[in-house]
């Protein structure tokens, strides 16, 4: 295999796990989306403060949590990910902490709600990093379906032909 073989697999896995996270945030943040474009057409409000609301309000806190489900799913899902232990505590640490925040700062008596602004965009980034870097993983550990039939016939034919040797 050549190098621009190799550079062009490459290419093209990061392309596929790029389109496979962009549907997956797509639908994670359709909420918001919509929320903002409910709050900028009806409330004559601006694009700015419309985000802004969803932002501070922690919406964007608990859809980036919400985003974190498929990277969980992936961890104990199929093809097993290496490290699974590290990435199932880091998981289960961001989304207590996020989610110990947000009820923190939503409960009675809070009125700092400044926090959640920047908690918001640090959950995004980081929930957004996860969730591409175990997309990534899953499909650089797949199978073109050509070579796992490939695989099975061959060790159907060893396992028969050991089968034989035993019976002779």
């Amino acid at each position: 295999m050549s190098l621009f073989d190799v550079k062009r697999a490459l290419r093209k896995r990061v392309a596929s796990s790029f389109f496979e996270f962009l549907i997956t945030a797509l639908f994670a943040f359709a909420s918001i989306g919509l929320s903002v474009l409910w709050l900028t057409f009806n409330e004559s409000t601006t694009l700015h403060d419309a985000l802004y609301a969803n932002f501070s309000d922690g919406e964007v806190l608990i859809a980036s949590i919400a985003l974190l489900g498929p990277v969980a799913y992936s961890v104990v899902g199929d093809p097993p990910i290496k490290f699974k232990g590290i990435i199932q505590i880091s998981l289960f640490s961001f989304c207590a902490w996020w989610g110990l925040l947000y009820i923190s700062v939503k409960s009675p008596g809070s009125t700092d709600t400044s926090i959640l602004m920047h908690s918001s965009w640090i959950s995004v980034v980081v929930s957004c990093v996860m969730l591409f870097g175990v997309i990534y993983y899953n499909n650089t550990q797949k199978k073109d379906p050509g070579e796992v039939m490939s695989d099975q016939n061959k060790e159907y034919a060893n396992s028969y032909a050991a089968h034989v040797k035993g019976r002779g």
